[in-house]
């Protein structure tokens, strides 16, 4: 059990300064939008706090706080809850985490960016191209009612949310694919408590993974109880919110700002990608030249 801190590189995580300031109003924001709308946290703080941390890392600072609002969405909730609506996606979703929790290890940091960037654009430019047609008073998309999901459609879906959630995070859009196809968000507080339950599930299981593969350290769990005064402050502020605010406003405003973000990440997978090429040609030359000069 790699538990000490320097038992991984991804251990080494510093904030300071106005950087630090910045990521607090990220994960306040993100907060934020999870009260308000019942996902959507981690794909706001994901699409901010790599900017100042590796990928990794920020996906492993992240996981503790995702489950303390998950936890604290719920309570609000529970009472909506029909755990019986979820259980078929279960059955996959377990294989999906052990895949994802072996990419966040293996896949190179130019694939989690470029991966990254290219599900929030999708997911933000998809959702927004949707709403562009009638809206339900609640913001969200939703079935006229509900509908019995194939069973090939359930396990490709918890197959993919295990995949995101295990190796970013982000197993949200998979999983608002199944809760609209199954109706869940006729009812939104139903939406919300049958989220959050899975989101619970799934972050303990890759906590516990992260914990023993030396992904989550003393280091990053410092990192995540700096940052745990933001949620506390975003989560209140959200409660508050979710009873006055337009959800269509607020959901289409964040939609642009995720777009907006995801080009930034797919801008920053681009510049990597034409640096290591860049580095890679010269290598080749210099290496010619020598060989000619010889």
């Amino acid at each position: 059990l790699n538990w000490g801190e320097g038992a991984s590189p991804m251990s080494a995580a510093v904030l300071g300064g106005w950087q630090l300031l910045v990521c607090l109003a990220g994960v306040c924001c993100g907060a934020l939008v999870e009260m308000v709308m019942g996902f959507g946290c981690t794909l706001v703080w994901l699409a901010i706090l790599p900017f100042f941390i590796p990928t990794k890392v920020a996906v492993a600072v992240l996981h503790p706080l995702s489950l303390v609002e998950n936890l604290v969405l719920l309570a609000t909730c529970w009472r909506a809850a029909t755990p019986a609506d979820a259980m078929p996606l279960l059955f996959t979703i377990p294989f999906g985490l052990m895949i994802g929790t072996w990419a966040v290890v293996h896949v190179p940091m130019l694939f989690v960016n470029l991966i990254l960037g290219s599900m929030i654009t999708w997911y933000a430019v998809s959702k927004l191209k949707k709403q562009q047609g009638e809206v339900p008073p609640n913001g969200l998309l939703a079935v006229d009612e509900p509908v019995q999901v194939s069973k090939s459609l359930t396990a490709t879906i918890g197959l993919a949310t295990g995949t995101l959630m295990g190796a970013f995070g982000l197993g949200g859009p998979p999983l608002l694919v199944y809760a609209n196809e199954a109706g869940w968000s006729l009812d939104p507080k139903r939406f919300k408590a049958n989220l959050q339950i899975l989101f619970g599930i799934m972050n303990v299981f890759t906590i516990l993974v992260y914990i023993y593969n030396g992904l989550i350290t003393r280091s990053t769990l410092n990192v995540s109880s700096t940052l745990l005064p933001a949620l506390v402050v975003g989560m209140a502020m959200g409660d508050v919110l979710s009873r006055r605010v337009d959800k269509v406003f607020f959901q289409r405003a964040t939609l642009i700002g995720l777009v907006i973000i995801g080009v930034v990440d797919l801008c920053k997978a681009g510049v990597v990608f034409a640096s290591q090429l860049w580095a890679h040609e010269a290598a080749y030359f210099s290496t010619k030249l020598e060989r000619h000069a010889g």
